[in-house]
């Protein structure tokens, strides 16, 4: 018998090359779209570099800004949201946008700063969103764009807030807008025309202010 392989049929010999190519073209996917990323410490630099957007479903909020999710890949639709605790959760800071400032460590909060954590935590617990992240930030969350699911249309939340009256565009150092930075900056001004939220106050002081003072009173 010869040592080559041309006895072997060539519909076989096609059958197997497909199937090998499919099976590695599935690994691929799999590993792209259905790893699960338990915390940001599984983030890969090419998540970073991308801005790879993952989904997940948000489990709670801690303040007007930011929140904790539960990655949750669409190609794994059988898996469930787990007891969820720090250890298997992303936590995530609106990118573009900073919220009134609540209370933490004994130390008062802003004004609308526990309305803006209710408004935030009445829209995303619970809901499945897509996140598109750009940074670590000092607190080991990601600092990325949000969207979540609306009835005809997925929506910015970064916006939504800020249509609200209960956020300003940020303005601090590393602030990322994802090119919305114009649309947030018409949806802050839309909400300051018309009083709402923390422009309704007589005196105002940006979360970044109250933020610096608090610092500097310590």
């Amino acid at each position: 018998m010869s040592d080559s392989l041309d006895w072997i049929p060539a519909d076989v010999a096609r059958y197997a090359l497909v199937a090998v190519l499919g099976t590695a073209g599935a690994l691929m996917v799999y590993r792209r779209y259905g790893r699960h990323l338990t915390t940001v410490d599984h983030f890969t630099p090419e998540m970073w570099s991308k801005r790879r957007r993952f989904r997940a479903i948000v489990t709670s909020v801690g303040d007007g800004d930011n929140f904790r999710c539960f990655h949750k890949p669409s190609i794994r639709f059988w898996e469930r949201v787990p007891k969820v605790t720090a250890a298997n959760t992303i936590g995530v800071r609106l990118a573009g946008v900073d919220a009134p400032e609540c209370a933490h460590f004994g130390k008062e909060g802003q004004p609308f700063g526990e309305e803006a954590k209710l408004w935030l935590r009445n829209r995303l617990v619970g809901r499945v969103i897509v996140v598109e992240p750009y940074q670590r930030d000092q607190y080991n969350r990601v600092v990325g764009m949000v969207w979540v699911k609306g009835f005809w249309r997925w929506h910015n939340v970064s916006e939504l807030l800020l249509n609200e009256g209960l956020g300003t565009v940020y303005i601090g150092g590393q602030a990322v807008y994802g090119g919305m930075e114009k649309i947030f900056e018409r949806a802050e001004a839309s909400a300051k025309t018309l009083r709402k939220g923390m422009w309704s106050q007589r005196s105002y002081k940006s979360p970044m202010e109250f933020k610096r003072e608090q610092r500097n009173a310590d």
